[in-house]
């Protein structure tokens, strides 16, 4: 996996801000307890429970509901299929199905995707959620051919622009550097969470 981008910045200083006055608040309740216990335990240091915090919310608090539409951060989650379709005039219109699974986290998110002829995962990654009509998962990704892959289909770099629709449906557009450059749309929907 890797960091991506998110068009506000200040959702993720706010959240981890928050959860930082919440692990110092913790330790400094619980301390004076920890402290009557007749064993010896040191105290709770208030990084530990910011450690604790920030993996549980940075894995899974920040998708429950409430949370994700405070943050605003769409989840794309998931196993998304569907085709892809390039304009190019060799391809002559012909759709390829293909499977995109998103694994995303508070802080991290990885797109990897199968076609019939070759697989591409993604390196970098940016969501623009300040449109609630038109959020949108942008990512560049390294694509390798399959040893079924016809000769002339050399590994290559392309971005992906995509569109989340009513969570539950991905559409955009695909160009890729190979020579001649090769673009098209994307149309997915969402078979797994």
């Amino acid at each position: 996996m890797h960091n991506y981008s998110i068009t506000n910045t200040n959702i993720r200083i706010t959240a981890i801000s928050v959860l930082a006055i919440g692990a110092a608040y913790l330790a400094f309740l619980l301390n004076p307890f920890i402290s009557k216990i007749p064993i010896s335990i040191q105290p709770l240091s208030p990084f530990a429970v910011f450690g604790v915090f920030f993996f549980i919310f940075d894995r899974w608090a920040w998708k429950f509901f409430s949370l994700n539409k405070l943050l605003g951060i769409p989840n794309f989650n998931g196993t998304w299929k569907g085709d892809c379709q390039s304009k190019s005039k060799k391809a002559n219109g012909k759709k390829i199905d293909c499977t995109i699974k998103i694994r995303q986290t508070f802080t991290q998110l990885i797109v990897d995707g199968s076609f019939d002829t070759s697989d591409s995962v993604s390196f970098t990654a940016s969501v623009d959620h300040v449109n609630p009509y038109r959020q949108k998962l942008v990512y560049s990704y390294l694509n390798k051919p399959k040893g079924n892959a016809v000769p002339t289909q050399d590994k290559h770099i392309g971005t992906v622009d995509l569109d989340l629709k009513n969570q539950s449906e991905l559409g955009g557009s695909y160009f890729t550097d190979r020579h001649p450059q090769s673009k098209g749309t994307f149309n997915l929907k969402k078979v797994k969470s």
